[in-house]
């Protein structure tokens, strides 16, 4: 879990419902809260907690700070995304100028390094020492 989360007053406000709440996240919904139903012995959740679903021995829910702070997330991913797609677009156009020469240039180091293939098979066909009988 991030350090944002656990650092956030949202944890030091949730400390107050004298609840075992654990916080999880899913990249689909976002942060979340759970509780185990064991936890809650017959009491029902705060009002504050809203998008309460029984799963399981578990609840699954969340609350308005927590769902305002999942949209913040979201907006500031999908900027993310924008902004990476602008500058990436922006070096591909820039590189694209010299792909010529960039061809050329590996051409030219994959002639030099068949040089040395070359010259290895060149000097195994010369007899250049003699064998004793």
């Amino acid at each position: 879990m991030p350090t944002e989360v656990t650092s956030s007053p949202l944890l030091f406000e949730l400390g107050q419902y004298d609840l075992n709440i654990e916080v999880k996240f899913e990249e689909a919904r976002g942060y979340y809260l759970l509780t185990k139903k064991s936890d809650l012995d017959k009491r029902k959740l705060p009002s504050v907690f809203t998008n309460i679903a029984p799963q399981g021995q578990k609840f699954h829910y969340d609350s308005l700070d927590l769902c305002k702070k999942n949209a913040k997330l979201r907006h500031s991913l999908n900027e993310i995304y924008v902004l990476s797609f602008e500058t990436i677009t922006t070096l591909i156009d820039d590189v694209r100028v010299y792909i010529g020469c960039l061809y050329k240039v590996c051409e030219g180091i994959a002639m030099l390094d068949m040089v040395p293939i070359i010259s290895y098979a060149d000097n195994r066909s010369l007899p250049s020492h003699v064998v004793r009988r």
